[in-house]
């Protein structure tokens, strides 16, 4: 048979190349090794090694927690090498695995609201976050509420994100979101125009924070608030109480970029909801959850800023002292 020679070579590529992608597969790491390896590369600064191992991750444990632990890590850095297509790439999980990881796929679906958000396309934003909201994981439904209200924010439908804040503020069982959505629905109503009502949200927050690291960063928020609707008599007394304040514990510096600043925090609201998802997307802490990162940019050191705020309404009011 003259073809046999030929199909028998075809067979021997076969088996060869199978043989090789076996002994391939039997020298990668596991996802976990790769993972450390991928924060190793990243802390000395070499972001090509590490996206080359948190691909490997990825396609070695695409439908385990590990996996999508390095998904969300190259989503990350894809990002923030301002990839969004690659980011959102690395966020995509098949079908079939994603049915078997549902929770994982919530995540993944979260971390794409967050991009969206920091690429400042409010409308896919909401489209994610909405993958999420019936999520059974009770936290990552809070997250999913809190980005879809910033989504309508960005949108310029403060009354949508007013009308979804409000359960969240009240009975999330984290107190994190509830302090994220309280802030948040006085960022609402004042971008509604009802700057009473914004005022009364952030008298609540700081009723309910007044012995928590949070208790200067509403004051200062109260004071912004204060300052925008005019009332500088106000601001200025709620800046001295800032002042007043005991200063914060001891703890690790803040890298510049880590927190928003004043002025990021006197930005119209789709600016600053696109602020804050970038700060999110590209910190530096990769394997930050949402909820912790909330945290941290939530819980700013507001003291320092309290003497530039009361330059503020100093010259509001005129350049009176």
């Amino acid at each position: 048979m003259s073809g046999t020679p030929a199909a028998a070579l075809r067979v021997a590529a076969c088996i060869l190349a199978l043989v090789r992608a076996q002994a391939a597969a039997a020298n990668t790491p596991p996802a976990g090794v790769l993972l450390r390896q991928a924060r190793y590369a990243l802390a000395e600064g070499d972001s090509d090694r590490a996206r080359d191992a948190l691909r490997s991750a990825c396609a070695a444990e695409p439908g385990s927690a590990r996996g999508v632990e390095a998904a969300l890590l190259l989503a990350t850095l894809e990002f923030g090498r301002g990839d969004r297509a690659a980011a959102e790439s690395a966020l995509v999980v098949p079908g079939d695995l994603s049915r078997a990881l549902p929770s994982g796929t919530d995540a993944l679906a979260i971390a794409r609201g967050w991009i969206a958000l920091g690429s400042d396309d409010p409308a896919s934003a909401r489209r994610a976050f909405a993958a999420a909201a019936s999520s059974p994981d009770l936290a990552a439904r809070d997250l999913a509420t809190l980005g879809g209200a910033w989504a309508s924010l960005a949108s310029a439908e403060p009354v949508a994100a007013i009308a979804i804040l409000g359960p969240v503020a009240r009975t999330s069982p984290d107190p994190i979101l509830r302090t994220a959505a309280q802030w948040s629905l006085a960022r609402a109503h004042a971008a509604a125009g009802d700057p009473r009502r914004a005022r009364h949200a952030l008298r609540g927050l700081r009723r309910l924070a007044r012995t928590t690291s949070f208790a200067d960063d509403v004051e200062l928020d109260l004071a912004l608030s204060e300052l925008s609707a005019g009332d500088t008599r106000a601001a200025r007394r709620t800046i001295l109480r800032l002042r007043a304040l005991p200063g914060r514990a001891s703890g690790p510096a803040r890298a510049p970029g880590e927190s928003p600043t004043l002025a990021d925090l006197r930005l119209p609201p789709r600016a600053f909801v696109a602020r804050l998802a970038a700060l999110f997307a590209n910190r530096a802490r990769g394997v930050e959850s949402p909820v912790e990162f909330l945290r941290r940019a939530l819980d700013r050191d507001a003291r320092a800023d309290a003497d530039e705020a009361l330059r503020l309404v100093i010259r509001e009011e005129g350049g009176r002292s």
